[in-house]
């Protein structure tokens, strides 16, 4: 649908933000090398489901106990394996930047840093933006400088893939 909505497909970027940023991440690394993406952002992203459902103090311990050894452990633990990005990276994967608050609860800072090493490991492009003191979320981050970073990491993406960058 580019030609109907007016949207050039070399010059595509994913941007997510919490759930929406897994979400996004998902569909690029499922889509493998078939992917047009030229770049992704990735605010407060869980990338590791397993740890969170270990050890996440936002999820109820009853439901924490499940997921580590109770009587559907496994399969559970398979299904949310499968969904979880840290575990699907590969060398095609485009280059992806994680923006995190140091302080977030929900999802601990740590999540993107080990995505990033994975990614890198793989070969792929990863940065990781902290964004120093700050929780879960950009909405209610107190400075929009990670706003400007991340549109200028998306432009230099969008200038590496042979396409000018939007003015």
């Amino acid at each position: 649908h580019a030609a109907e909505y007016g949207v050039d497909p070399n010059r595509l970027a994913v941007i997510g933000d919490s759930a929406g940023a897994q979400l996004a991440m998902m569909a690029v690394l499922r889509a493998g090398r078939a992917t047009p993406v030229a770049g992704v952002a990735a605010i407060a992203m869980p990338s590791d489901l397993v740890t969170l459902a270990r050890e996440s103090p936002s999820i109820p311990a009853g439901i924490r106990g499940v997921a580590a050894n109770g009587p559907w452990a496994d399969m559970l633990g398979a299904a949310i394996r499968e969904l979880s990005p840290i575990h699907q990276v590969h060398r095609q994967m485009p280059p992806t930047l994680l923006i995190h608050g140091t302080a977030d609860r929900v999802v601990p800072f740590a999540q993107s840093e080990r995505f990033c090493e994975a990614a890198r490991r793989a070969g792929a492009h990863c940065e990781v933006l902290a964004v120093r003191g700050e929780g879960h979320g950009f909405r209610w981050w107190s400075d929009a400088q990670w706003m400007r970073a991340m549109i200028a990491w998306l432009e230099a993406r969008v200038e590496q893939t042979g396409v000018a960058a939007a003015s």
